[in-house]
């Protein structure tokens, strides 16, 4: 599923991420475990789609890589 915030609470705070997709498996549970964050993931197609920034019980939080790159092209890189 695709929402448009969600809050994720990592160890040092708690942070609002917006266009998230929320991915899980048959049975409403994550499909990661901690340390996978920046992982990538891929659709039916085996096409790069997004990467994953965090979890809880229910739900992998994955950014897509569009806003990666978005982000990278918008840098000035020294």
């Amino acid at each position: 599923a695709n929402t448009a915030e969600v809050t994720i609470n990592y160890f040092d705070t708690a942070r609002v991420i917006r266009d998230v997709l929320m991915i899980t498996n048959d049975e409403q549970k994550t499909i990661t475990r901690p340390g996978n964050s920046g992982s990538i993931v891929f659709d039916n197609n085996n096409v790069a789609i997004a990467m994953i920034i965090s979890g809880d019980n229910n739900f992998t939080y994955a950014v897509k890589l569009s806003h990666i790159f978005t982000i990278h092209d918008e840098m000035i890189i020294a």
